[in-house]
C-alpha cells in the first residue's frame, strides 16, 4: 500500500509541477504579448502625433521660403530636428528618380527631358518613421516630350 500511496503522490507532484510550468510560461508569453502591444500603441499614438507636426511644419517651411525672419528659421529647424530625434525622415525624391507607389503620389504629368514616369518635381515632401509612410511625398510625373507630339 506505500507503494501505490507514493506512486500516487509523485503523480500528482507531476501534475501540479506540470500545470505550474504551463501556467508560468503563459505569464511569460502574456508578458511578452503585452509589451509588444504596448509599443505598437505607443508606436500609433506617436505616428498620431507626427501627422499632425507634419502639417505644422508644411506652413513653417513655406514662411522661412518667403521671409527671412531668423526667427522663424531657428525655430523650423529645431522642429526639424525634434523630428528626427522621434524618428522621423523626409522622403523628397529628386528629379529623374524611381516613382514608387510605395512612398509617393502621382498627382499628374508635365514635359520632361527625364525619363518617362519618373519623378519631375516634388509638389510636397513625404515623411516616413521606423519604415513606415506617414504621409506620401506627392510628385508630378514626367512625360516625354516626343510622346506628347506623338499625340498631337
Amino acid at each position: 500500500m506505500d507503494k501505490e500511496k507514493l506512486k500516487k503522490c509523485e503523480e500528482e507532484r507531476e501534475e501540479y509541477l506540470n500545470g505550474w510550468k504551463r501556467a508560468r510560461a503563459d505569464l511569460i508569453n502574456y508578458k511578452r504579448d503585452e509589451s509588444e502591444r504596448l509599443k505598437e500603441m505607443e508606436g500609433r499614438g506617436a505616428d498620431r502625433v507626427v501627422r499632425e507636426l507634419i502639417t505644422v511644419m508644411d506652413g513653417f517651411e513655406e514662411g522661412v521660403r518667403e521671409t527671412k525672419d531668423e526667427g522663424m528659421r531657428i525655430v523650423y529647424g529645431e522642429l526639424v530636428r525634434a523630428l528626427g530625434r522621434c524618428g522621423v525622415k523626409e522622403i523628397c525624391p529628386g528629379e529623374g528618380d524611381r516613382f514608387n507607389p510605395k512612398e509617393h503620389e502621382a498627382t499628374g504629368e508635365t514635359e520632361s527631358d527625364a525619363p518617362e514616369g519618373t519623378v519631375a518635381r516634388v509638389e510636397r515632401k513625404g515623411y516616413e518613421r521606423e519604415g513606415a509612410v506617414l504621409r506620401a511625398a506627392q510628385v508630378i510625373l514626367s512625360k516625354s516630350r516626343k510622346s506628347q507630339k506623338n499625340n498631337q
